[in-house]
């Protein structure tokens, strides 16, 4: 293994880890605002009923 894919490697992950939650709070905004332009009563139904 040369050194150079070893800090690759390194590097990749720690984008993963630093980018991770980032990248995932994005996409739950992305998805819930698809959610509330399209299928809106879909969603509701999913939810618990009692508040």
């Amino acid at each position: 293994m040369r050194p150079l894919i070893i800090i690759s490697i390194l590097l990749l992950l720690a984008v993963l880890i630093i980018a991770g939650p980032l990248l995932e709070s994005l996409l739950d905004r992305v998805l819930s605002s698809t959610a509330h332009a399209g299928h809106r009563h879909q969603r509701d139904s999913v939810r618990p009923t009692g508040r």
